[in-house]
C-alpha cells in the first residue's frame, strides 16, 4: 500500500505496529484493534487468526518518527483528495492532499454549523489540517435511534429554512444521460417521474455514521458533499443506506406508512413548497433519478451496474411489500 508522504503522515501517529484491514482503507494499531468496529466483529479466535493472516501477508507495517505531531492510533487512507483522518483518543484530525479542497471543506462546514450542532474544530492553514473534537458515543440498540435521528436532522432543517429564506433552483433530469438505460427497460419505467425537481442546501450524505450522539446531544459530521440538492435528499439518503448499509428496511417502511408524514409537511412548508401523502412513490423515485443524474456518466460502468442493481433491489422490496 503506497501511502503518500509517509513520514509527514506517520508523524500524525504513535510509534509501534500496525496493519491494514482487507481492503487496505484502515491502518491500525495492533494494540487496538478490539477498538475497531471491523475486527471486532469476529470472535477472539477468528479475530487472532484474521491478525496473524495480515502478518504473513505483510499487510504490517512499523511506525516510527522522533517528532510527532499528532498521537494517533488509526489511520484512514483516503481514496479521493479528501485527505489522510488520523483517530485520536480526544481528537480527530485531517491532513488535506489538495489546497482548494480544504478550503472547500472550511466553507461547507461553515454552512453546515448554521444548521445542525458540529463538534469544536480547530484549523491549521500552515499544515493543511482540520482537528476536530472525537465525541464519544453512546452506545445503544434503541430501535428508535434511526427515526429520532431522522427527526433530528429534519426538525434543525425546518427550524433553518424558517428563520433564512433560501433560493430554490430546479434540476431538470436528462434521460439520455442514462447509460445503457435499454437494459433496464423495466426498471426506469417503475421510476418514472417528472423530468424536474427543487434543490436546496443538504449536508449531502447525512447517515447513521455521520450523526453522532453522546447522550445529550447530536452531532453532524463530515461535510465533503454540501451542496444544493433534491429538496428531500438528506431524509432519502439516509433510509436509501440504512436499507443498503446496515440492511434496515424499517425507515423506507415507515416512510411509506406515513410515519414521517407531519415532519415532511413541516419541512417543505419552511421552504415554500406543499408536501402531497399521495406523492410518497414520486419523491422516492425522483430521489433515485437524481442520484444517477448527479453520479453519471461520471461513474465507470462497473460502477453504474452496481449502483442499478443495488436500486432494483429496493424496487423489487417496494413491490412486495405492496409500496409501488
Amino acid at each position: 500500500m503506497n501511502i503518500k508522504n509517509k513520514e509527514n503522515i506517520f508523524s500524525y501517529l504513535k510509534n509501534g505496529c500496525y496493519i491494514f484491514n482487507e481492503d487496505f482503507t484502515q491502518l491500525v494499531l495492533i494494540d487496538n484493534l478490539s477498538e475497531i468496529p471491523h475486527f471486532n466483529s469476529k470472535g477472539i479466535l477468528k479475530r487472532i487468526k484474521h491478525i496473524f493472516k495480515f502478518i504473513k501477508n505483510k499487510r504490517k507495517i512499523e511506525v516510527f518518527t522522533n517528532v510527532k505531531k499528532f498521537n494517533g492510533d488509526l489511520l484512514l487512507i483516503p481514496s479521493t483528495q479528501y485527505g489522510y483522518k488520523v483517530f485520536g483518543d480526544k481528537n480527530i484530525i485531517t491532513i488535506f492532499n489538495d489546497n482548494d479542497f480544504f478550503y472547500k471543506i472550511i466553507e461547507n462546514r461553515k454552512k453546515i454549523s448554521e444548521i445542525f450542532d458540529v463538534p469544536n474544530t480547530t484549523i491549521d492553514e500552515k499544515e493543511k489540517s482540520i482537528t476536530e473534537e472525537r465525541i464519544k458515543l453512546l452506545h445503544s440498540s434503541n430501535k428508535d435511534d434511526n427515526e429520532n435521528r431522522i427527526i433530528y436532522f429534519m426538525k434543525n432543517y425546518t427550524k433553518y429554512f424558517s428563520q433564512n429564506k433560501q433560493d430554490i433552483s430546479t434540476i431538470y433530469f436528462d434521460d439520455k444521460k442514462y447509460r445503457f438505460k435499454i437494459f433496464y427497460r423495466a426498471f426506469f419505467k417503475k421510476i418514472r417521474t417528472k423530468n424536474n425537481i427543487n434543490a436546496i442546501i443538504q449536508h449531502g450524505d447525512m447517515w447513521t455514521n455521520n450523526i453522532l450522539f453522546d447522550g445529550v446531544k447530536y452531532y453532524v459530521i463530515d461535510y465533503e458533499n454540501v451542496d444544493k440538492k433534491y429538496v428531500l435528499y438528506d431524509f432519502f439518503t439516509y433510509i436509501y443506506n440504512e436499507m443498503l448499509i446496515n440492511n434496515n428496511s424499517q425507515e423506507l417502511l415507515n416512510y411509506f406508512n406515513g410515519v414521517y408524514d407531519n415532519i415532511l409537511n413541516e419541512y417543505m412548508s419552511s421552504i415554500g413548497l406543499e408536501y402531497d401523502s399521495a406523492e410518497k412513490k414520486e419523491y422516492f423515485c425522483a430521489f433515485l433519478k437524481e442520484i444517477l443524474n448527479e453520479k453519471f456518466p461520471n461513474y465507470n460502468l462497473y460502477y453504474y451496474f452496481i449502483e442499478i442493481n443495488k436500486m432494483k433491489k429496493i424496487i423489487k422490496f417496494l413491490d412486495k411489500e405492496g409500496k409501488l
